[in-house]
């Protein structure tokens, strides 16, 4: 707070000689933990709550190791949820869990007849592995949880398929 002095009518008051007292005590004090915005030095404790402020505490969320996975999901927060029920915010939260996805939209696309009149609203999620070890059951989970969060109200998850 600097210099910060009263003025002389003031000087013999007791109020006014706490509240200088209070104020010169300021810049000792450290004040970096309560700077939650910014994302970079939050203490890893806050970030639940950061989570919770920017609504990405999701099934994602719970999926990601702590610390800079998280401090990333929340950085994208905004990105995301300006594209959520896109194609776009859905492979984005694929990639923070470590996968390459496309999707086929549409039943058609794959041949499917399943859904009849609401056909057009069905979509796959497709995981490309390559040369990589295949998805275990828990993560084909996290998976379909990711998909269902961001996709369209509505729009229905056919399936999670693996490719190579």
């Amino acid at each position: 707070m600097g210099s910060l002095q009263l003025q002389p009518s003031l000087a013999t008051d007791l109020r006014s000689q706490a509240v200088l007292a209070c104020v010169n005590r300021w810049d000792s004090l450290d004040l970096t933990q309560i700077l939650v915005n910014r994302l970079d030095s939050v203490p890893d404790s806050a970030l639940i709550f950061l989570a919770w402020q920017f609504d990405v505490l999701s099934p994602l969320w719970l999926l990601l190791s702590p610390g800079s996975a998280r401090r990333s999901l929340i950085k994208q927060s905004t990105q995301l949820h300006s594209q959520m029920g896109t194609p776009s915010a859905l492979k984005t939260a694929l990639a923070n869990l470590g996968w390459t996805a496309t999707l086929q939209e549409g039943e058609s696309t794959w041949g499917g007849s399943a859904y009849g009149a609401n056909g057009w609203a069905a979509f796959r999620v497709l995981i490309h592995i390559g040369a990589g070890p295949a998805p275990t059951s828990d993560q084909l989970g996290q998976i379909q949880a990711a998909a269902n969060f961001f996709k369209p109200a509505r729009c229905i998850l056919d399936q999670v398929v693996v490719t190579t």
